[in-house]
């Protein structure tokens, strides 16, 4: 009988250990995915700044380059140009 009693109890023992273990090992498993989805959101939120950046910036440049290509044109037709010797 004692010898069912100590292998009931080193039974128990092993079994706590292996629960500890693998309670550990799904910490471990539980950080690591935090730390991957921490990571995938920080770099999901970069790409969605910089895709908005972007937006931004070209509807700038389109905004001003007309305004630019518009008095460029208006100047030339304005500008002075060399005036026309005359010959009689």
């Amino acid at each position: 009988m004692d010898d069912i009693r100590v292998e009931k109890a080193r039974l128990r023992y092993e079994a706590l250990i292996a629960e500890k273990n693998l309670d550990e090992s799904l910490g471990g498993l539980e950080k690591l995915s935090d730390i991957m989805g921490n990571v995938k959101r920080g770099y999901a939120a970069a790409q969605q700044a910089y895709q908005m950046f972007a937006r931004i910036s070209s509807w700038f440049n389109r905004m001003f380059s007309g305004f630019k290509k518009k008095a460029s044109t208006d100047r030339r037709e304005y500008a002075p140009t060399e005036e026309e010797t005359v010959t009689f």
